[in-house]
């Protein structure tokens, strides 16, 4: 009995000594913050949407010229049962290795200050990013290059979407003059980036098993011109990042906050957190998990040998029952 009790305890330590394994903060969440938006709610007035997203989009500016602001916005990737959610999306209209829906992030250009990237001539992606209202820049893996038209199309009506269907909303309910452009008005800025290309996330609970960085996806490089207000501000609420390393973090919230209280959108702000401290605290919840589900394995294994061992002594009972039995006059 001794010698199985004390394989149980052996496993059981080794098992939690294996899940404090590999909970090391990423390094490349070390030197980042993310900022929380709050959203608009359904009950706000299309007026007061309009406005409302118009100071996010002004206070961006202002967190971006004087703090590094950038956006990263993964949503395409968030994991919604047990699938990604562009697995979801996808599929009825364009396929999902190009749908804006699909495979793709979006950020804006100060994110490659810290992530930076190369196309596949060696130039520095930023550097070969337009700055236009009616120009939208894509990082577009080099193996699809043979189906440039079909992207830019795509990314036109992306375009059109996010500029002129989300104006004439508004357009239409206020009585506002309509956008004239058409979707084939749009330019297409694609950039060919090597094969295995990767982008890191900022979030420890997206691509956890290629270290949090998304491979071979479109990348939508967003300046606000770029899109209708409410889209913009929209993006902001998904992933809003500030650099700030350890001990800096006072000062660049600080800063973030007087560009919000600038901008008038103060009230939309939320909590200020370091990435490190984010990706901490999701291992930490992982590793509790681990250990739970390791305690019910454990226990289980445990009841069912003990089970296992009280039926063997029962079996062993009865044939010395039975000859007692047979000895009786």
């Amino acid at each position: 009995m001794k010698k199985p009790v004390c394989f149980f305890a052996v496993l059981f330590c080794l098992c939690l000594i294996f899940t404090g394994c590999g909970t090391e903060t990423d390094p490349r969440a070390d030197n980042v913050c993310r900022l929380r938006i709050a959203r608009s709610t359904e009950e706000d007035s299309d007026t007061e949407m309009l406005a409302v997203s118009g100071r996010s989009v002004q206070a961006f500016e202002l967190a971006q010229k004087d703090a590094g602001a950038f956006l990263c916005d993964t949503w395409n990737y968030e994991v919604i049962d047990g699938k990604e959610r562009f697995l979801w999306n996808t599929g009825e209209e364009y396929p999902s290795e190009l749908d804006f829906y699909g495979q793709c992030i979006t950020v804006t250009p100060l994110y490659f200050l810290h992530n930076p990237v190369c196309n596949a001539d060696g130039t520095a992606a930023g550097q070969q990013l337009i700055e236009e209202a009616d120009t939208l820049n894509l990082l577009v893996p080099q193996q699809y290059r043979s189906r440039e038209a079909e992207i830019t199309a795509i990314y036109q009506e992306y375009m059109y979407f996010n500029n002129i269907e989300v104006s004439d909303i508004y357009a239409e309910r206020l009585g506002l003059e309509r956008d004239p452009r058409r979707a084939d008005d749009f330019k297409i800025n694609i950039i060919y980036m090597p094969q295995g290309q990767s982008y890191f996330t900022y979030k420890p609970d997206i691509a956890s098993k290629t270290d949090h960085a998304i491979t071979d996806c479109i990348v939508i490089v967003l300046y606000p011109e770029n899109t209708h207000p409410v889209q913009f501000a929209s993006a902001m609420t998904r992933g809003l990042y500030i650099p700030a390393g350890p001990g800096e973090e006072l000062l660049a919230e600080q800063t973030v906050r007087h560009a919000f209280k600038e901008a008038g959108a103060e009230d939309s702000l939320g909590s200020f957190t370091a990435v490190r401290d984010i990706f901490k605290e999701y291992r930490q919840d992982q590793l509790l998990s681990y250990i739970i589900y390791i305690i019910a394995v454990v226990l289980a294994a445990l009841v069912l040998f003990l089970a296992a061992v009280f039926v063997k002594r029962r079996l062993k009972k009865k044939p010395s029952a039975l000859r007692h039995k047979n000895d009786l006059p």
